[in-house]
């Protein structure tokens, strides 16, 4: 229940730097048009067999997401490492498990399951890509002080099987509705559709883990601009679930 999902979220999302944070998400949600880049259009996204490799030729779209994920650092400095459970030992485990981070909508609480993830998994958005499941876990739990409240809607949560030639075990791919209140003073509130592949292999131990974790918005660039000016709803987002505090 959203009564539930908020204690847990007040409880595990952190307190960051509002200002700053705040100018970030701003420049982070601005600069597209300016700069001539593009979100993936709806076609596009919906080539869900082979998630489109993310655009990191631009210097300042790099900069942006840099900077963010360093005053994040920054702000969560001496927190306790994150505990990692240990990996799924058949396919209906990870299954189980996946579900109920999704359940738990980990992509905005910051509560995800590491144990889901090989060490060396890739991770990529259309904005950037990286490897490291430690880096991700870390990111997510400072994301919960872009945004003061959420609503997820499942839409989709398929599996499928994978590419044995490529190593691949089985495929999971997912899509949600989010609606999200962020930070900023006109409290906009930001809603499209949201899609993950998730690329389960086999490791040395027997044990499933996905190696490859690929998200993909259904949203323009300028309807995203749009949004993010846009003033949100009198009293703000009416549904879901807060995220960490208001101050």
């Amino acid at each position: 229940s959203y009564a539930k999902k908020e204690k847990r979220l007040r409880k595990s999302s952190p307190v960051m730097w509002r200002p700053c944070r705040s100018i970030l998400l701003l420049l982070w949600t601005a600069w597209p048009p300016v700069l001539g880049f593009r979100l993936p259009s709806r076609p596009r996204a919906r080539q869900a067999a082979r998630f489109a490799k993310p655009d990191e030729s631009n210097p300042f779209l790099k900069g942006v997401w840099s900077g963010a994920e360093l005053l994040g650092n920054l702000a969560n400095a001496g927190k306790a490492a994150i505990d990692v459970s240990p990996s799924p030992l058949s396919q209906e485990e990870a299954l189980a498990r996946l579900r109920e981070d999704y359940d738990n909508a980990y992509f905005v609480s910051g509560a995800a399951d590491g144990g889901l993830y090989t060490e060396d998994c890739e991770f990529a958005d259309p904005f950037a890509s990286f490897r490291g499941r430690d880096r991700f876990l870390s990111n997510l739990s400072n994301l919960g002080g872009f945004i003061v409240k959420a609503d997820v809607r499942p839409l989709a949560f398929d599996a499928g099987e994978g590419a044995p030639e490529e190593g691949v075990e089985f495929v999971v791919t997912t899509r949600q509705l989010v609606k999200l209140e962020l930070n900023l003073p006109w409290k906009p509130v930001l809603a499209w559709p949201w899609r993950v592949r998730h690329e389960f292999v086999k490791q040395g131990d027997g044990t499933f883990a996905c190696a490859r974790h690929v998200e993909s918005w259904d949203v323009s660039a300028a309807e995203g601009v749009r949004q993010t000016f846009r003033p949100g709803p009198k009293g703000g987002l009416q549904t879901g679930f807060a995220i960490g505090s208001k101050d």
